[in-house]
């Protein structure tokens, strides 16, 4: 029996891009032609994530410029989720190791495999392909929040995919969602399409770092809404439903009630942030414009999920 998503609500805009029917063109023919080792099964999941539409509805505001090196770094997070996310640490490690080599400038590694190739050399494009629009420092950052999704793969091999299923506590659970969602990186490109590169003083601010964190947690709430029968089915258990049904001990129908007043309590936070953002001047119409983007992010992210045929099961 398939389980109701509820009805989520977020007092934000949202938009999709003039540029969505090419952005879907491109990252069909980028997995088909530039992944050409990803398995039959991945390359269908790929396919059937419609990563033309994550870009489109994430950033309705993005130039054509700045929207393909997003659509490619999606193609690359998902599909390496989908693949070395999978295995054991002892494959996924050293793989990790070598993309974060490539994140922060090191010329391309010999990978173990002609898959793990690929990914270097995407990773690769991708830190080129954003050079243009971005600094030093936002280079760092971009991949520390690269690695932090990398280091979150690890940390889940003791959870997922085991025959005898163990969930996270909550707390445990939202530690390692928060950075194995990999929207810290999407955050960092949130200041590429809005035209703002936050200087040290936003970065450290902890106004600006509790809503980075709130947009990481909103977006992953809503992709467990949506994916409570397939992760269950496949023994993924970062899933803020199925934790709360383990701990609790509660239905499943309790469990969903439970996740959405915490989702709902983390909206009403975000708004309230949101309206008390910090005085800065001059930085004052760049900032909202960093924040609007954000919120575009959050509303993009429930738009595709209502859109794509990648949860069903």
């Amino acid at each position: 029996m398939k389980t109701v998503v509820p009805k989520i609500h977020y007092p934000f805009n949202k938009g999709i891009s003039p540029y969505i029917d090419l952005l879907g063109q491109w990252s069909e023919r980028c997995i088909r032609e530039e992944y050409s080792e990803l398995s039959d099964e991945a390359r269908e999941i790929s396919l059937k994530t419609n990563y033309g539409d994550v870009a489109a509805y994430y950033y309705p505001t993005a130039s054509y410029e700045k929207a393909f090196p997003i659509c490619r770094w999606m193609i690359y997070v998902g599909c390496y989720d989908d693949t070395f996310g999978t295995m054991d640490r002892r494959i996924l490690e050293p793989m990790n190791q070598l993309i974060d080599q490539v994140y922060h400038g090191k010329d391309l590694s010999r990978a173990d495999s002609d898959l793990g190739m690929q990914f270097l050399r995407q990773v690769k494009i991708i830190t080129r392909e954003f050079r243009p629009f971005a600094t030093p420092a936002w280079e760092r950052r971009f991949a520390a929040s690269n690695r932090l999704f990398l280091e979150a793969l690890v940390t889940a091999t003791a959870y997922n995919y085991k025959k005898l299923v163990r969930y996270p506590s909550l707390q445990e659970y939202l530690r390692i969602r928060q950075n194995i969602v990999a929207v810290y990186p999407c955050t960092n490109m949130a200041e590429i399409v809005a035209d703002f590169i936050l200087p040290p003083l936003l970065v450290d601010h902890p106004v600006i770092k509790r809503i980075n964190q709130l947009t990481t947690l909103l977006m992953a709430f809503c992709n467990d809404f949506f994916s409570v029968e397939r992760e269950r089915r496949d023994r993924e258990t970062m899933n803020l439903i199925l934790v709360l049904e383990s701990e609790r001990g509660c239905s499943l129908k309790e469990a969903y009630a439970e996740a959405m007043e915490l989702n709902n309590q983390f909206v009403n936070e975000f708004v309230e942030l949101r309206n008390s953002l910090p005085e800065m001047l001059e930085l004052n119409e760049p900032l909202e414009r960093y924040v609007s983007t954000l919120e575009l992010m959050i509303h993009g992210n429930l738009q595709w999920h209502l859109t794509t045929s990648r949860h069903k099961v």
